[in-house]
Formats: structure tokens, C-alpha cells, sequence
């Protein structure tokens, strides 16, 4: 297999200052890789080690271990289409509603950065607004949206000069590889006037939710209030408004604008990080005995749903790997399976459903 260079990510992505190690993640699975079942042509290393680390200064958590963007978003890698997802549906309209309690102020032009497959600008059609959408993986079937195919950082935004900009930026900051860097950007393509929408999955949620299976190799960042605001206040801005949505990935929905005032927010308290390993153990005595009760189902049962983060699933339900097929209706799954988890993806027309046994 081909060697892939990972780059170490030990001191924090806000302050520049040492971390700490909170957990080590021996041969973590890529996620979203698919091929022909029984392939197995796949050039490239599916599993790397990983480690999950914190800022206690500003309450950030992040992955130790970058692998490469090239080859993680490589276009026939990366397999996310927001519009495919339930999950992603759900939290676009979450955000459309935190965006419209938000905004007074007259809007002209919208700026989605990380825009996929513009299913958040469309809900904006028809209200006399430029719509333009800036991603390196951009798929749009609609000639009213403007389509730059590239990265944020390769985009010249001044050239847009009307008021009334409002930027968003929907899971797409805990992907940045340098978010200082990406700030600096924003800021220096950012005018007065202009508002901004960001949502990203974040820390307190993860931990409240135990969702320790959600971490994986694309999401670099798991960001609190207090290290959104310590990131974004250094570049002149100010948090304006936020909350918090456990709706997909538990994420944190903030407001921000160049800063006008003195005065701030009130923030929540820091979560206490002592417990975060009582709280893995807690999360993997819990996958512990799922897996006990798959294993009992003898290799007689089916996986339902061929979802992108399945062999994240199978790192922590090893027993996973015996179901008989994964059955998906997604027609571009069908005869599929993943690299690094060879269960062949099937119709549920398939099935004898009265007499199978399933893994949800």
C-alpha cells in the first residue's frame, strides 16, 4: 500500500501553546472509502493511529494526527453529499432557523463557505439575494447559485463589494486544518457590516451525549464556546449570539461580526475535563455489551444502513464485521462495500424481513 504522510498536531490549533494527550485511538478506521465488493484494490493504508488531545487554556479539543487533505477529500474518497443525509437535512434546517431569529439587518448577498451541494443557499432562492457557494467538492444543478469549485483560502471576496454580506459556514471549521489561518482570511475579506453564521460540532456535546464515535479522521476539531470566542476575538471579531443543537453531531451555532463594542457575551462554565475518561469508559461499556449481543446473533443478522462513519461502528463493535450483507437503498451503494469493512451493501428487497435479525 502506498505510504501516506500524517503530520503531528500536538500544540493547540487556538493558543500555539502545549496540549495534552486525553486518548489514544490504535488503528482508527478511515471513514466514507467505498469499492466493488471483494475488490480490495484500494492503493492506500484504511486504518491510522490517532490520538484525541486538549487545550485546557481554552477548552478545545482536537486530533493529535492530521492525514493528508489531498488524500482524505479526495473527490473519489469523499463520499458526503449533505441532501443524501438525513442527519445533514435536519441540521441545515436547524441552522436556517437560528440564522433567521438572528438576522435584522437587510441581506443582498449570501456567502455559504463549504457550500457542498448548496442545499442551505437554495433555501434562500427567490428573496432577490446573490447566492454564491465556495467548496473544493461543489455539485449544484441550479443556475441561480454562483459556483466557485475551490478552497475558501484560494477565493478573492472583495471583489464582491455590496453591503449587506452574510457569510456561512456549516460543518465545515472543525475540517480546517489551520483555523488561525482560515480567521485571518475571513478577516481580511471581511467589510464593517458584514454577519456571520458558523456551526461545527463542539466539545460539551460530545461529552454530555457520549458520543465518542463520532470523532474520526476529517473532524480536526471539537471547539467550545470559549475557544470559538478566544479564535475569533483575536481576529477583531465578536461573538454576537449562539446556542447549542443535538440535532446531527451535536453541534454549537454562533453569530459573529467585526467587533463595534466593549461590551461581551456571558459564556458557559468550561466542562470539566477530568471526567472525559470516566466517560469513555462509561461510552465503552456500553458499545461492550452491544457487541455481546451481536456476537449472540451467531453471523445471522444484517446491518441496516451503509452510513459513511459504519466502520468507525465496527472499531468499537468488532462483531459487526460477521453480518451476512449491510442493506442500503441508496441505488450508488448497491454491489458496494467499504474498503476497510467488506460486507457486501444490498436492496431490502432482498430480505425476508419476518424471519432476519438486524443491527440498526
Amino acid at each position: 500500500a502506498n505510504k501516506i504522510k500524517i503530520t503531528e498536531n500536538t500544540s493547540s490549533p487556538i493558543t500555539g501553546n502545549e496540549s495534552e494527550m486525553l486518548l489514544e485511538l490504535k488503528k482508527y478506521p478511515v471513514t466514507e472509502i467505498f469499492q466493488r465488493f471483494g475488490d480490495n484494490s484500494f492503493q492506500h493504508p484504511t486504518y491510522f493511529d490517532q490520538e484525541v488531545r486538549y487545550c485546557r487554556e481554552t477548552n478545545h479539543l482536537f486530533l493529535g494526527k492530521l492525514l493528508p487533505q489531498e488524500f482524505i477529500y479526495n473527490s473519489e474518497n469523499y463520499n458526503t453529499i449533505t441532501s443524501a443525509s438525513q442527519g445533514s437535512k435536519v441540521a441545515i434546517e436547524n441552522f436556517y432557523n437560528f440564522i433567521n431569529k438572528c438576522l435584522t439587518e437587510e441581506v443582498n448577498v449570501i456567502i455559504d463557505i463549504g457550500a457542498n451541494d448548496n442545499l442551505m443557499l437554495k433555501k434562500f432562492k427567490n428573496k432577490n439575494i446573490d447566492l454564491i457557494g465556495i467548496d473544493p467538492n461543489i455539485v449544484s444543478d441550479d443556475d441561480e447559485i454562483i459556483c466557485i469549485k475551490d478552497y475558501f483560502e484560494n477565493v478573492d471576496l472583495l471583489t464582491e463589494y455590496k453591503s449587506g454580506r452574510v457569510f456561512l459556514c456549516s460543518h465545515t471549521l472543525e475540517h480546517i486544518y489551520d483555523p488561525r489561518l482560515f480567521m485571518q482570511l475571513l478577516e481580511k475579506n471581511s467589510k464593517q457590516d458584514d454577519i456571520y453564521f458558523f456551526q461545527f460540532p463542539c466539545i460539551d456535546l460530545l461529552m454530555r451525549d457520549l458520543r465518542f464515535d463520532q470523532i474520526h479522521h476529517q473532524h480536526i476539531h471539537y471547539f467550545s464556546v470559549q475557544s470559538f470566542t478566544k479564535l475569533i476575538e483575536d481576529f477583531g471579531f465578536e461573538l454576537i449570539n449562539y446556542q447549542l443543537d443535538s440535532d446531527h453531531y451535536g453541534t454549537l451555532q454562533a453569530c459573529f461580526r467585526k467587533k463595534t463594542s466593549n461590551g461581551s457575551i456571558k459564556l458557559k462554565d468550561f466542562i470539566n475535563i477530568e471526567n472525559f475518561k470516566n466517560d469513555y469508559n462509561c461510552f465503552l461499556n456500553v458499545v461492550n455489551s452491544a457487541n455481546s449481543r451481536i456476537d449472540s446473533l451467531h453471523d445471522d443478522f444484517y446491518c441496516f444502513g451503509a452510513s459513511l462513519m459504519l466502520p468507525i461502528l465496527n472499531y468499537y463493535l468488532p462483531s459487526l464485521i460477521t453480518a451476512k450483507n449491510i442493506i442500503d437503498d441508496d441505488p450508488d451503494k448497491l454491489g458496494l462495500s467499504f474498503a476497510n469493512f467488506d460486507v457486501e451493501i444490498i436492496n431490502s428487497s432482498e430480505i425476508d424481513y419476518l424471519n432476519s435479525n438486524f443491527v440498526v
